[in-house]
């Protein structure tokens, strides 16, 4: 989802949880100012039945949902969203040539049968860019290969259920 610092955000939130129709979801908090008493019970009531997991990028959001009784995944690699890290492979819009994102965006086609080739570019790359965070992967090339052959990270990608 990434950060929750507005009432749109966490509108936002609350009707992609509301949308789910039954399907696991996965939320990402890169960080949040404001976590709603609604996003948390819908959080639990979704986690009861298995269709919700919660990563956080954040040692103190990691702390507050699991006494709030949400299970939660901290991301305790550096991250490539981290100001300090030092390194060539830093994550950046340049990283992903319009061509290389069209490339995988048939490639997901061809594979799946899910045509996202209309979809706004920027908000495919930050769903890639989130789904690297999770996955602790700072090239594209390496996650592209592992989404076109791992289902599950494909459809956590775009949140699609079997």
């Amino acid at each position: 989802m990434g950060e929750l610092d507005s009432k749109a955000e966490t509108d936002r939130l609350l009707e992609c949880i509301n949308e789910n129709r039954g399907y696991e979801i996965h939320i990402t908090f890169l960080d949040a100012n404001i976590v709603t008493r609604e996003i948390v019970e819908k959080i639990i009531k979704l986690q009861e039945r298995n269709k919700c997991k919660v990563f956080v990028l954040k040692a103190y959001l990691y702390s507050y949902f699991l006494s709030l009784g949400i299970k939660c995944f901290f991301v305790k690699k550096k991250s490539i969203l981290n100001k300090d890290w030092e390194s060539n492979e830093k994550i950046s819009c340049e990283t992903f040539e319009p061509e290389k994102v069209e490339e995988f965006l048939r490639d997901i086609y061809d594979k799946y049968g899910f045509d996202f080739t209309e979809y706004r570019k920027d908000s495919i790359i930050r769903r890639i860019k989130i789904s690297m965070l999770r996955y602790c992967i700072t090239c594209f090339e390496e996650f592209r290969e592992l989404a076109l052959s791992d289902q599950d990270v494909f459809e956590q990608l775009f949140w699609i259920s079997p």
